[in-house]
């Protein structure tokens, strides 16, 4: 065999094999090697740009960044979501890793400023044992304040709530006793003028079945020719209001004849049970419910409404009014001891018309309102029919659009007359 033969035959393959094994081993020690590198590094959160001490992280301060498994501690964060929102404690680098102790996440180790909640202030003010409710405050707790001012200062000597719950942020007992208090702006100033001009009280509120009571106030003429002021306990109500659209019979069943005036009707509670008994039958539908807390003279106030913007003009500008549609009911309970309730309603509803004209639409309102003060005992309910009527809900063919009630509450049956609109005032006494 000659040698260039040889050569081409035997030595040249093996020479290209070699090659090829030894790139493959090449490229297998390089995966692995790449591999194991990328092993030896976690996600972590990191900060995005220089972050001073105090200030709420949002997500465009943070990335997630591969870092070493060598700087990996425990307190590292490796999800934004647990970064956004939070405050730092002290200033961050660019590309600081962002640890949970450099972060304001346990707020009881940290300064007053961190337990502030929002848009409120902390103010402090000076008590004694019997200003301060013998030392039983504590932070946390809730309080109200009272404040006595001269005759000077009030026109005649008084006694008045000026605050209710406020949050104790501190309370000291050592050689200065204090309360430190979480106060908007405005209690902040009402708080200083009392402690400066009157004298204060912190009254503690109990955890659970506290309720504002609104202005107390108290003056010498209610302690003349009298032992003491005659202050009652005013009863709690509440009133469940349920709008109902209802077939005629369903009506007729209660003795609720269809009218072109606002009616009421004082019926006994158990008379629900038929309303209810016409909703399984699909002969009555209810559109809204709202559950309303009161007391005995404070007025509630039940809104099914909303708004629609219009342009109105005037001098030939142009302005822009929002105009309200739907429902409201005024109710303002007086509660006798028998219970007897005397329930004044002042029902109102507001229909808007608008017909449109080239460029501009021109509203008619149209406003239907009652008041009736209605006597019932604890086992009566008071409905409202013809506030709106089934006329009401059928749209006119000339191009005008008419608003009665949001929209989501009209069903088919009251926009082709079928049903009446009723209101059903539902009364709970609510003793504590």
């Amino acid at each position: 065999m000659s040698k260039i033969r040889f050569l081409k035959m035997i030595l040249l393959p093996l020479v290209i094999a070699l090659m090829v094994t030894g790139s493959v081993y090449y490229y297998i020690e390089t995966v692995e090697s790449n591999k194991v590198h990328e092993d030896e590094f976690i996600e972590a959160v990191v900060a995005a740009r220089g972050i001073p001490a105090k200030t709420v992280l949002s997500e465009e301060m943070l990335e997630l960044k591969k870092i070493p498994k060598k700087l990996y501690d425990a307190n590292s964060l490796v999800k934004l979501k647990e970064a956004v929102g939070e405050i730092t404690t002290v200033p961050l680098a660019k590309g600081e890793i962002i640890l949970k102790s450099k972060l304001a996440v346990n707020k009881e180790k940290l300064g007053l400023s961190y337990k502030i909640p929002g848009n409120l202030r902390a103010v402090t003010i000076g008590i004694n044992e019997v200003t301060g409710v013998n030392n039983h405050v504590e932070p946390g707790d809730f309080v109200d304040i009272l404040a006595t001012f001269s005759e000077d200062i009030a026109g005649t000597e008084k006694t008045r709530l000026i605050l209710e719950n406020l949050l104790v942020l501190d309370a000291s007992r050592e050689s200065g006793k204090t309360l430190t208090l979480a106060v908007t702006p405005r209690q902040a100033a009402v708080l200083t003028f009392a402690e400066e001009r009157g004298t204060i009280r912190a009254a503690l509120r109990p955890v659970v079945g506290a309720r504002d009571v609104g202005s107390v106030e108290v003056t010498k003429e209610d302690f003349q020719n009298k032992a003491t002021p005659d202050y009652h306990w005013k009863e709690q109500l509440r009133l469940q209001i349920t709008v109902i659209e209802a077939d005629p019979d369903v009506l007729r069943g209660l003795n609720i004849n269809q009218t072109e005036q606002v009616a009421f009707h004082e019926l006994p509670k158990d008379l629900m049970e038929e309303l209810l008994a016409g909703i399984e039958q699909k002969k009555a539908k209810i559109l809204d419910q709202a559950d309303l807390t009161t007391l005995e003279g404070e007025e509630a106030v039940y809104a099914l409404e909303e708004k629609i913007p219009l342009y109105d003009y005037f001098e030939g500008e142009r302005f822009l009014n929002w105009y309200n549609y739907g429902i409201r009911l005024n109710i303002n309970p007086t509660v006798y001891k028998n219970p007897v309730l005397d329930i004044t309603i002042v029902p109102k509803a507001q229909i808007v018309e608008l017909a449109e004209d080239k460029d501009k639409a021109t509203p008619h309102v149209l406003i239907r309102e009652a008041r009736s003060v209605e006597r019932i005992n604890v086992t009566e309910m008071v409905i409202i029919s013809g506030l709106l009527r089934p006329k009401d809900f059928m749209m006119p063919n000339n191009g005008v659009t008419r608003y009665i009630i949001p929209k989501q509450q009209i069903t088919d049956e009251l926009k082709e007359g079928k049903r009446e609109l009723i209101i059903v005032l539902y009364p709970l006494l609510d003793r504590r």
